[in-house]
């Protein structure tokens, strides 16, 4: 960590209906940061994550449109930290700071959710302290407000996901959904938000659409709630859109880990 620590701290708190435990989760995973952790309009990529005591982190989030002005590069933020302090559905405690050549928007900032029970569900609250000179408080607040209620639209819908649920019972088919599955997380170049769902790009050999071919095909016999579109936009790019009713991008992340 370097540059002057800034003196500026956001708090901003949130309501769960869900438990402490289940909210604690969704803090420390990788998946599931990568889908709330980002504000609306931009895409976030994981480059590591290890979500124990120490363990380190490095996120790019990049703007959809070419128009947003990024804080490491033309249109992308980079952001590294570690993990500080960890006690399971209670606090986590990170420190992080951003890459960037911009010295107002350099120094070492520290992240603190707390967690405690209320109503049935969980308060979450967000700290954010030395908030670098270069970044406005309210536009930091706007950003904790968007974040913290993607959260909690994740945590509950991951809660209730029966209501989406897998109906596939065949252990065959099972085995096989879960071979193109694995194949396909590792293949695919980059993931953007839709409104309903979320388009991902792969590369656009036969192998890959037969892949996506055959992972529609098993989709479609137990998720009936999912839509499809696959795209060949060229001979070096494949699309694949999954969209669905609310709750269904919570579902693609915790029932796909896509």
């Amino acid at each position: 960590m370097s540059g002057k620590k800034g003196t500026h701290t956001t708090r901003i708190s949130q309501f769960i209906n869900a438990p402490r435990s289940e909210v604690y989760k969704a803090l420390i995973d990788a998946k599931a940061v990568e889908s709330w952790m980002v504000p609306t309009g931009m895409t976030s990529k994981i480059h590591s994550f290890d979500g124990s005591e120490g363990g380190t982190f490095r996120i790019s989030l990049t703007y959809d449109e070419q128009t947003g002005t990024g804080k490491t590069n033309a249109h992308t933020d980079t952001f590294h930290g570690r993990f500080v302090k960890l006690i399971p559905g209670e606090l986590v405690v990170q420190s992080t700071e951003f890459e960037t050549e911009d010295p107002s928007l350099q120094g070492e900032m520290t992240i603190t959710y707390t967690l405690r029970d209320l109503n049935g569900g969980t308060e979450v609250t967000g700290t954010h302290e030395g908030l670098p000179a270069g970044i406005p408080v309210a536009d930091n607040e706007k950003g904790w407000q968007l974040s913290l209620g993607k959260l909690a639209k994740l945590v509950e819908c991951m809660k209730n996901e029966n209501s989406l649920s897998c109906k596939l019972t065949s252990p065959g088919l099972q085995k096989r959904k879960q071979t193109v599955l694995a194949v396909l997380k590792t293949n695919y170049s980059a993931k953007k938000e839709l409104n309903n769902g979320y388009s991902f790009t792969f590369r656009g050999d036969d192998e890959t659409l037969d892949l996506l071919c055959d992972f529609v095909k098993s989709e479609r016999r137990c998720c009936d709630f999912f839509s499809f579109v696959i795209r060949v936009e060229s001979p070096a790019v494949i699309s694949l859109d999954i969209t669905g009713p609310e709750g269904v991008k919570e579902f693609i992340v915790s029932e796909l880990g896509l």
